[in-house]
């Protein structure tokens, strides 16, 4: 049987931050130059933007950033992570690989999985053997891992990996990628994706 991992998009593979961080600007909502950020690859420091946003304005701004058109599709990438992703493609088609991740659908337009399909292909990241499953929050994830049998997991956020390893799906082989807003989970952890790819047996 192959070996099934679950990798996440958002963190991981596509850059997030950059695209929530557009979108804040645009409601005029900051608190410094955006172009600064963008200059000097800003990455906050918690999961709420604190140094860019008070929290009643982040929760305005994270209920409703996905309404813009094409959001996931326009994302950019984390470069050396999905060329670290299409090599290991290329070197393993005996590994199946799901990409899991939470990403609400707007309104109008393309639903969060078609544009995160059409952003994969984009990036040469689809295959034979990759598949795409879109949920709507963290603990779906935590159940479709379950579901699919997946045996292993690289995820920046804390609480999705924590549960996959009390639940005991994946074990150990469920690991935090190392991002500033995650830095005081005691979780093990994977520096870059290459890290974690390299260990897949």
């Amino acid at each position: 049987m192959s070996t099934r991992l679950a990798v996440d998009l958002d963190g991981v593979l596509a850059n997030f931050v950059y695209g929530f961080v557009k979108y804040v600007k645009s409601g005029v909502m900051v608190y410094s130059p955006y172009e600064k950020w963008v200059e000097t690859g800003y990455e906050p420091r918690a999961w709420d933007f604190p140094e860019i946003i008070n929290r009643e304005l982040f929760k305005q701004a994270i209920s409703t950033f996905h309404e813009q058109p094409l959001f996931w599709q326009s994302l950019p990438s984390y470069v050396a992570n999905c060329n670290a992703m299409a090599e290991f493609l290329a070197q393993r088609p005996d590994v199946n690989v799901v990409y899991l991740t939470a990403r609400p659908s707007p309104s109008k337009g393309p639903s969060a999985l078609v544009q995160t399909n059409r952003w994969l292909r984009a990036q040469g990241l689809l295959g034979d053997a990759a598949s795409v499953v879109v949920v709507m929050d963290w603990q779906s994830k935590v159940k479709i891992v379950e579901i699919l049998a997946v045996d292993a997991v690289i995820d920046d956020h804390p609480l999705t990996i924590d549960r996959i390893r009390l639940k005991g799906a994946c074990g150990a082989d469920a690991k935090l990628l190392s991002r500033p807003w995650n830095r005081d989970a005691n979780l093990p952890r994977c520096d870059s994706l290459k890290e974690w790819l390299d260990s897949i047996k």
